[in-house]
């Protein structure tokens, strides 16, 4: 009302003209009850009356208290409570099954809307009766409400269409204020002012607490991923915000960090991805270009392309620091070496060590690190463990260094000294770290190396029934490793009787039995061609059947009688020379090996050295001194002492012998160790390994001075036949 004049709106007209209407309809009803009541005196007595102004139903004459009802009176339908019109009512009756409209007891045909029936039920009638078909929205004093089969529902909650529009309704009062998700049949979706909203995308709130991701209007349980909404990234999983949720989620091939369902923009570290899958996020974006290490509790690990990489273990770097990673966990107990792109570093409490030079092993070799790296250059040597090792191209020589440009294998003795076996040869290694080579005298006994420092003699002894009862077993523990047993002696008297030696059989086959190879002699002194053919038959018949290796020898030598008055002590070297001959023949053709023994004077003095040596007899010489013998012949055995000691005999003293010829094997024993340089000394392994560098120099140079300074070092190099391959090598290349 402004000034005087009230204003009605466009809902306000429509109520004040209905209400208008409605007090005509009442007022015509009245005048014409009034009217019609003069004429009824003719009607039925049932039905409406007028009595003393009221209007009362009538059944039977008399006013019917119990009736309630609709009656139509003159094409009018009133509305009759307890026998009475009463035009004060206003609502809905029931009528036959069907509800009705009445306004001021008057059924209204042309009322659309709610009306109450009883004290608490509305219902929508449409042109005033209630059809029982319609469900959605009414309009009714200001507000909207939901009818379900034209009853309103108080108990409803939810959705309805009107008019191609999706309300919200609370309680059945379409609730304008409302904002969030309501479920309707399992689906949820989004109302904004009461109205649905399918243009809506982003997170909604259901009920109190349980929000969801909307798309166009609707949940549709299917997307799992982030969503922005107030200035945040949320996390939802089918299409509900889980609050449990901390980790990786990919968003359009990005993975973000989130926690307790947020996206945090300020973490930095390692998330998991899945169940079992972890990457770096750095300010809450996994951004697929850093590769190195992540602190995560309390371990440090690796990861590749920010993806954690289980699989590596190796080197990276960490602010400029390299750290060793193994299965991509840093490692800070691991010292040793590990290949980095094709090179190998040195690692010390998983850190790399750049300062570190020296000995580092790795498998079953040990390698050269110089300066925390292999470099594959290094030809030198160094202590490890308190042993010296030599190194070429930074690997210990442990086994053998192949020569790239002779046919010589290059053993390193691993810094010892004294007996060094390596395959079928020994070695005999002197304080100075090479190889002895000549004739030796070692911890009592004989020994003779080659020129390529390989042992090229054997050792030996000689014995007789003087020994006694022999125990093979300790004489060869002895080393032992051939003897020449006495067969037979003759007499030095003027009958000359030849006796077999007492032990001779036994000492054969216990000797053999200890695989020591065996030679035979028999104590001469025959004065005539027959009798020294009768030794040599005498020696042959005790051999029979046996294997015997080693000669027979003819022993020539003074019978030891006094004044040298023994039967043969008188022979001119001519007849002495003479009966050797007989005896070895008559070896030679049984098929056995036949020689002379005799000592360094008798073969100067007594025997025609010339002569023996034509035949090609095999020469046992005796000669005891202590340095090596001077004898100036040829000879294969020497016996260089009576005063020996062997383990097993009964004897004080035994003969021992160094034998230069291995005769099990008819060999010289010049050729063991060929090509083969063994050596303890560092400077002569580098020596030859620098040499073989000279040559490569040369190779690739074709300069005279770079050949002039290979053959140099290969003159330095001690082993002889070593040094002539290398510069048999040098000069094929000119």
């Amino acid at each position: 009302m402004r000034g005087g004049t009230v204003y009605i709106g466009q809902k306000g007209y429509g109520k004040m003209k209905k209400r208008i209407i409605a007090t005509l309809s009442a007022v015509l009803a009245v005048i014409l009850l009034l009217f019609t009541s003069a004429f009824a005196s003719s009607a039925a007595d049932d039905g409406l009356k007028n009595v003393d102004g009221k209007w009362i139903y009538v059944k039977d004459g008399v006013k019917d208290t119990s009736f309630t009802s609709l009656v139509k009176y003159y094409g009018t339908w009133y509305y009759v409570e307890n026998g009475e019109l009463n035009w004060s009512f206003t609502g809905l009756t029931d009528y036959y099954g069907t509800k009705y409209y009445v306004e001021n007891g008057v059924l209204n045909w042309d009322y659309t809307g709610l009306a109450l029936l009883g004290s608490d039920e509305w219902y929508y009638a449409e042109n005033g009766a209630v059809k029982n078909d319609y469900t959605g929205l009414t309009y009714f004093c200001g507000r909207w409400f939901y009818v379900e089969k034209s009853a309103l529902n108080w108990d409803y909650t939810g959705l309805t269409n009107y008019y191609g529009t999706w309300y919200y309704v609370e309680n059945s009062i379409l609730n304008w204020n409302f904002t969030g998700l309501t479920d309707y049949y399992g689906t949820k979706y989004y109302v904004e002012n009461g109205v649905l909203n399918w243009n809506y995308t982003g997170l909604a709130l259901l009920g109190s607490d349980e929000w969801y991701y909307a798309e166009n209007g609707a949940v549709k349980n299917d997307y799992t991923g982030l969503v922005s909404f107030c200035g945040r990234w949320f996390y939802v999983e089918k299409s509900a915000l889980n609050w449990d949720f901390t980790g990786l989620t990919d968003y359009y091939g990005t993975k973000y960090y989130v926690e307790n369902s947020v996206l945090n923009w300020d973490y930095t570290g390692l998330a998991l991805f899945g169940s079992d899958k972890w990457y770096y996020a750095e300010n809450g974006t996994v951004k697929n270009d850093y590769t190195g290490l992540v602190h995560f509790g309390d371990r440090w690990l690796y990861v590749e392309k920010s993806a954690f990489n289980r699989d590596y273990t190796g080197l990276t770097n960490y602010y400029g620091t390299w750290y060793y990673v193994e299965k991509s966990v840093l490692n800070w107990s691991y010292t040793g070496l590990t290949k980095y792109y094709d090179t190998w570093y040195y690692v010390e409490n998983g850190v790399l060590n750049w300062n570190f030079s020296g000995a580092v092993p790795y498998g079953k070799a040990l390698y050269y690190v110089n300066g925390g790296r292999i470099t594959w250059d290094y030809n030198g040597t160094a202590d490890y463990n308190g042993v010296k090792y030599i190194f070429v191209g930074s690997i210990a020589q442990n086994g053998i260094y192949k020569s790239k440009y002779t046919d010589y294998n290059l053993v390193y003795a691993d810094g010892k000294t004294g007996w060094y076996d390596y395959g079928d040869n020994t070695y005999y290694i002197g304080s100075d770290g090479r190889p002895l080579c000549g004739n030796q005298y070692i911890d009592g006994k004989r020994y003779f190396f080659n020129a390529n420092g390989a042992k090229a003699s054997l050792f030996g002894a000689d014995f007789s029934k003087h020994q006694g009862t022999i125990d093979w077993a300790s004489v060869k523990q002895s080393g032992v490793e051939f003897v020449i047993l006495r067969a037979a002696v003759r007499g030095y008297g003027s009958s000359g009787n030849l006796v077999t030696d007492s032990q001779i059989a036994a000492n054969i086959k216990g000797a053999l039995s200890q695989n020591i190879d065996v030679g035979i002699y028999v104590f001469s002194q025959a004065v005539t061609t027959e009798e020294a053919v009768e030794e040599a038959e005498r020696a042959l018949d005790i051999i029979k059947g046996y294997d015997i290796k080693l000669p027979v020898y003819f022993d020539s030598e003074y019978s030891g009688a006094p004044n040298r008055t023994g039967r043969a002590d008188g022979l001119t070297k001519a007849e002495r020379t003479s009966l050797a001959m007989a005896f070895c023949e008559t070896v030679r053709k049984a098929g056995y090996k036949a020689g002379v023994y005799a000592s360094k004077s008798f073969f100067y003095d007594n025997l025609d050295y010339a002569a023996l040596q034509s035949r090609g007899y095999e020469i046992w010489l005796a000669h005891y001194i202590s340095s090596v013998t001077d004898f100036k012949y040829p000879y294969n055995i020497w016996q260089y002492t009576s005063k020996g000691s062997i383990g097993g005999v009964q004897s004080e003293y035994a003969d021992l012998d160094i034998a230069y010829y291995d005769y099990a094997n008819d060999s010289d024993m010049s050729e063991r160790g060929k090509n083969v340089m063994v050596t303890a000394s560092s400077d002569d392994f580098l020596s030859f390994v620098n040499t073989e560098e000279k040559i490569t120099r040369y190779i690739k140079t074709g300069l005279a001075s770079d050949k002039e300074e290979a053959l140099k070092a290969a003159l330095l190099v001690t082993n002889q036949n070593a040094s002539k391959a290398l510069i048999d090598a040098i000069n094929k290349l000119s």
